[in-house]
């Protein structure tokens, strides 16, 4: 789709980024075996097309294929006495490694075992994807997998089948979706609410800035009450956590510029 598009478009400017990493960092019971941990992340790699296909572009489209002797990346790390602080460094290295969707690289799954000192083992799986095959929900739903087919091998039932073709199939359905009618009616809709839409609020400092479209980050801290208090506010608002935080942040907005009327966008959905 266009999403997937614009992706494959941002990798190739930017190959060595991580940006669009996304990354499960789990502890898991040490006594699991790892050769069946591997048939079980296979074999559920092996089931859906987007985790095994590399992305190209053909006339303006997305296109899948599986790249030859392709196959799904899995290993075991073995560090004893890792504290916490070697533990978060790991977990950093993991998700800042970038991942090549031309060629079909968009997951990996690493396992690093640590004997504690108590003479115990840890162990802990960092599950990457690259957003270009899914989003978190589909891809904590690829973990659940793993470890319901790793139950599966244990007790020799069958593991799940396979979802071949049925993302393809869905990508055909929304490109027809907006090909008609439909996305017709829906450009229509928000050109008109977008139509007479205000100008980017005047903010001290900025106004002569030129848009760049870079982004940027800042990173801040809540404290565990400030947390437990955005949750409560939102649970009686009936939003989610990221509604009340996006509110804050036009708050902030509106009293930086004394503007009622701007617009907010976020590149996300399924986060009302």
């Amino acid at each position: 789709g266009p999403g997937q598009l614009a992706l494959l478009a941002f990798h190739r400017r930017h190959p060595h980024s991580a940006a669009y990493n996304m990354v499960f960092a789990i502890e898991v019971p040490a006594g699991l075996r790892f050769g069946l941990l591997k048939q079980a992340v296979r074999h559920v790699v092996d089931c859906h097309e987007a985790l095994h296909s590399g992305f190209i572009e053909e006339d303006g489209e997305i296109v899948m294929a599986r790249p030859a002797g392709f196959a799904a990346e899995i290993s075991l790390t073995r560090a004893d006495d890792l504290d916490e602080a070697g533990l978060q460094a790991w977990f950093e290295r993991e998700a800042d490694e970038p991942f090549d969707p031309d060629a079909g690289q968009v997951c990996r799954f690493r396992f690093l075992v640590s004997r504690q000192a108590d003479g115990n083992d840890r162990m802990w799986m960092c599950a990457g994807m690259h957003h270009i095959a899914g989003d978190y929900l589909g891809f904590e739903l690829v973990c659940d997998q793993i470890f319901a087919t790793y139950e599966a091998l244990c007790a020799n039932r069958p593991p799940m089948a396979s979802q071949v073709g049925r993302y393809r199939d869905w990508l055909v359905r929304q490109r027809q979706l907006l090909a008609g009618p439909r996305g017709a009616s829906l450009r229509a809709h928000w050109e008109g609410v977008l139509e007479d839409a205000p100008a980017a609020p005047a903010l001290p400092g900025t106004l002569y800035a030129e848009p760049r479209h870079r982004g940027a980050e800042i990173e801040f801290h809540l404290t565990p009450q400030q947390t437990n208090g955005l949750r409560e506010l939102a649970t009686r608002l009936e939003a989610s956590v990221f509604v009340v935080m996006l509110a804050l942040f036009k708050t902030v907005l509106h009293r930086a510029s004394g503007e009622d009327d701007f617009l907010v966008g976020t590149p996300t959905a399924g986060r009302s």
